[in-house]
């Protein structure tokens, strides 16, 4: 079965979510990477880096169009589906993944299966998990290979791994047309690291019981805004009203992998720690020195985060100022 995976990338590179979704395409049993297609602009790093993960194929624009939008794109893939009739096509499940295969899907008549933790191919059908009731159960969907199939995958749950001594043949394609629509592109606006989705965020800091307050807890909020940093928590921060759902981080949460998550006043216990597990690098907190998240972390302060928060933020703010300009 030949699988497609749609690229994210940006001036800095490729998205980690399509680097997880390459993987995972790779490691499908009786599938092929047969396809990436890059929807994003064409640059020559980007390319490399795809390359890297092995697919048979790379399709890009001729010239990317900074105006497209969601239909036109929805638009560009699904013809070239229906030319290639890939068997399964791949993308993240972000904002922009989940959208265009939407789009796609709705405007083509294409199956369509959001949010899986993972694919597998069962003989004559395609095995898609999902969790379900406030992600308590895991249940299997199925599709019959009829018609290509679109699936989204749900970041931070793979370990990347690239694949060596593979090439790509790159093959470029007529951009997608400027349909005329209600919709149109005006601006791209970074987001908020401190309200980015955590599953995206590149650094985080989280909070858990030991805050002790929702006052406390601004602690977290101060720090993050003066590293550039998302908000994330634990189960018991989420139950005191000191963060939403959508900022937990657990089983009954968010799955996070960010490049550094900073843990101040949070245990570690296993539904928590299940959630962060595949963080580059884990900085913990906490005035227990028996704390479970010590096990986990790479460096730990044994202390009062209503302490160490403080003259850590001080000793930030201190250093910013003081720096100076190369050649000042």
């Amino acid at each position: 079965m030949h699988i497609w995976v749609v690229v994210e990338g940006d001036d800095h590179g490729m998205r980690e979510g399509s680097c997880e979704i390459l993987t995972a395409a790779g490691n499908v049993q009786g599938g092929v990477l047969a396809a990436a297609i890059v929807l994003a602009p064409n640059t020559e790093d980007l390319v490399k880096e795809v390359t890297e993960f092995g697919p048979q194929s790379i399709y890009l624009t001729e010239e990317w169009p900074e105006s497209a939008s969601g239909e036109s794109l929805a638009e560009f893939l699904g013809e070239l589906i229906e030319r290639e009739q890939p068997g399964l096509v791949l993308a993240a499940e972000t904002l922009f993944g989940r959208g265009l295969l939407t789009k796609t899907a709705l405007r083509y008549q294409m199956p369509f299966f959001p949010d899986c933790i993972s694919v597998s191919l069962e003989q004559d059908s395609l095995l898609f998990e999902r969790l379900w009731y406030g992600e308590r159960l895991s249940a299997f969907l199925t599709s019959a290979q009829e018609r290509p199939v679109l699936a989204t995958w749900r970041e931070g749950l793979v370990n990347v791994k690239k694949r060596s001594g593979l090439n790509s043949h790159v093959q470029k394609l007529r951009p997608p047309s400027q349909r005329s629509n209600l919709i149109r592109f005006l601006e791209e606006i970074k987001a908020d690291p401190r309200t980015v989705d955590l599953s995206e965020a590149e650094v985080i800091v989280a909070g858990g019981g030991g805050m002790g307050s929702a006052a406390g807890f601004q602690r977290i909020y101060e720090l993050a805004e003066l590293i550039g940093a998302a908000v994330g928590g634990s189960r018991v921060a989420r139950d005191n009203g000191w963060i939403p759902l959508t900022r937990q981080i657990g089983q009954t949460g968010k799955i996070v992998a960010p490049s550094v998550i900073i843990s101040c006043g949070i245990s570690g216990a296993t539904q928590h720690a299940f959630g962060m597990r595949d963080a580059k690098k884990i900085i913990a907190i906490n005035k227990d020195k028996n704390a479970p998240i010590f096990k986990i972390a790479d460096a730990g302060i044994v202390g009062d985060v209503h302490e160490v928060l403080p003259e850590l933020i001080k000793r930030i703010r201190e250093g910013k100022e003081n720096a100076r300009p190369m050649g000042a």
